[in-house]
This record gives structure tokens, sequence and C-alpha cells, in this order.
């Protein structure tokens, strides 16, 4: 598989050939064009969604890539703007790691303190990576819990400061 890196240049050079303007960061236009983006996200989204509830592959594929196309947009627009995207990714899947727990009985007390503090019933997923078990608490449709007293991500330090309009 290509490098997301080759299919993000892709994306770019598309959107040039396109004549799809890069507005002046935090402009009016530029608002405009990044709520654009974030609307097709949106679409695109509950198309794949439809397609997965619906078992029709051909179309999950489409919106899966349609997603991808869109969100590398709009993440160079926010690269153009300033955004440290990168920074941004790298502290989010930091975060996202501190989901995974390396003991069971750690995930045992995890899911006690959620199911105490939310009054709904959660379960136990282990992962094996080269023989090793990881483990995480999970809702019953099967999204991947945080823990009880969880740091929420600051993001702050990735935005740039927007000029005063």
């Amino acid at each position: 598989m290509k490098g997301f890196v080759e299919m993000y240049d892709r994306v770019i050079n598309f959107n040039l050939k396109a004549g799809v303007k890069d507005e002046v960061p935090f402009s009016f236009e530029w608002w405009k064009a990044v709520e654009l983006q974030s609307k097709l996200l949106v679409e695109e989204s509950e198309e794949c969604y439809d397609a997965a509830r619906y078992g029709n592959s051909v179309e999950l594929l489409d919106g899966c890539i349609d997603n991808l196309v869109i969100a590398f947009k709009l993440a160079d627009m926010l690269h153009q703007a300033g955004y440290d995207v990168m920074g941004a990714f790298e502290t989010i899947c930091d975060n996202n790691d501190e989901k995974i727990l390396n003991s069971y009985y750690q995930a045992v007390e995890e899911k006690e303190l959620l199911e105490e503090r939310d009054d709904v019933e959660y379960y136990i997923e282990t992962a094996y990576v080269i023989g090793v078990p990881y483990f995480t608490v999970r809702r019953l449709d099967g999204k991947i819990m945080k823990k009880v007293g969880f740091k929420a991500v600051e993001l702050e330090q990735y935005c740039p400061k927007q000029p005063e309009m």
C-alpha cells in the first residue's frame, strides 16, 4: 500500500489542478471553506455509515476513501493556516494509547469504576500483539472507553493565534 504522504500529496495536487483556492487563513472565505470541508466529511460519513448498516461493500469503500480525501484537504488547510496538525495528531494518538491497559486486573478495576460512574454495563476486550495481551474497556457497541479521571487532550498549543478581525 502506498504511504499516506504520497496519497496526501496526490489529493493536494488534485485540488490545485481543480482550481480549489487556498483562502487567506481566518478570513471569512477561509472559514466558509473549512465549513464546506467539514460538511462534506459529515455527508460522506453518513454515506459510509449507511453502507455499513446495509452491508454495501462498494459504498463502504467509496465512503472511506472520500472521507480520507476530504480530511487530507482539511488538514492541508489547517497546516497552511499555521496549525501544527502533526503535533496534534501525535498528541491525540498518545492520549488514545492511555486507553490501552497492560493488566487484566487494571481493566477489571477500570470497568467497575466506569460502571459505577455511568450506571451502564461495559465489557473487557483482550487483544494479543506478538503474543502480548492488551486490554480495553468497551461500551456494549464496541466503543473503547476512557478511564475514569481521563485527562482530555489540550490542543491549544497546536493552534495558531488568530489575527484580530
